[in-house]
């Protein structure tokens, strides 16, 4: 994988499993794919050779019962494995400010 990725400086993350009800069924698969698949684009096995990670999330990251119109600025509410899994993805994409005692 490292010589297939020699020269690519951004990697497109759009790994999922796309049965919703399979995910509440067993949750593992939906984990395994999108989350721990996450993880290995981001730190193979040199994270330095890339310059991005573009996730591809789902609006059952956000949505539950939600009536129209919607926004990105609702509290996230996933009803199933999958949109929890595509959440936690977004979680890790999102720049967070490190506590004072961690800066460097």
């Amino acid at each position: 994988m490292t010589e297939t990725l020699q020269g690519v400086d951004t990697i497109v993350h759009l790994a999922a499993l796309s049965g919703v009800m399979d995910s509440v069924e067993d949750p593992c698969p939906s984990f395994e794919s999108t989350l721990l698949g996450h993880s290995k684009c981001s730190n193979w096995p040199a994270p330095q050779m890339f310059v991005r990670v573009i996730n591809a999330s789902t609006g059952g990251a956000l949505l539950g019962e939600v009536a129209s119109p919607i926004s990105e600025e609702m509290a996230p509410c996933p009803l199933s494995p999958y949109g929890a899994s595509k959440l936690a993805v977004e979680g890790y994409c999102s720049p967070l400010p490190l506590p004072m005692d961690c800066r460097v």
